[in-house]
């Protein structure tokens, strides 16, 4: 052999030996592998749109993009649902949010209200899920529906997302409105 197929046979094992040497070192720390997210942007606005109809309207101050595709509105968000025509028909409001990429559904809490513009209902409760692909909202929790002539309370709500057809699974109590 020449030197000069000794040189780079040396250099060859030297950088493969450094090589062994840095993988070894960062299992040894157990560095963790960042979990945080990859996108943060302010002032969010998006619209949903379908055939060129605006479906959706989602505000929210911040928004978190993670790796994994789910997204996290920690400041809050709000949500305006548009018919056919173009108008909104129902808006959703909450102080946290976030976006199961996986189960592709937003998860609400905090104080979450949804109005139903048309009908004039509000429904007021602490957690809120939202399957768009569905169409559907719903809870567990407890909830309290206002509407022009009664307040419904109970436990846990199934609705489609316009919420002009809901259904509370365990009703606690109705308060007649005196609208006089």
């Amino acid at each position: 052999m020449d030197s000069k197929q000794i040189r780079y046979i040396l250099f060859l094992g030297i950088g493969l030996v450094v090589a062994a040497c840095h993988s070894e070192s960062n299992n040894v720390l157990n560095i963790p592998q960042y979990e945080g997210p990859t996108q943060e942007v302010y002032d969010v606005v998006h619209y949903y749109s379908d055939s060129a109809v605006v479906k959706l309207k989602i505000d929210a101050p911040v928004q978190l993009d993670f790796e994994d595709g789910d997204s996290e509105f920690p400041k809050g968000i709000f949500i305006e649902f548009y018919d056919k025509k173009g108008e909104v028909t129902n808006t959703l409001r909450a102080n946290y949010c976030k976006y199961d990429h996986e189960e592709k559904v937003y998860k609400a809490t905090g104080d979450v209200v949804m109005k139903a513009l048309k009908t004039n209902e509000q429904l007021n409760t602490e957690e809120l899920f939202w399957n768009p692909d569905k169409e559907i909202v719903y809870t567990e929790k407890f909830v309290r529906i206002e509407t022009e002539d009664n307040i419904i309370k109970g436990n846990g709500l199934e609705s489609n997302q316009d919420f002009t057809e809901w259904t509370i699974k365990n009703s606690v109590g109705t308060i007649a409105l005196d609208n006089q």
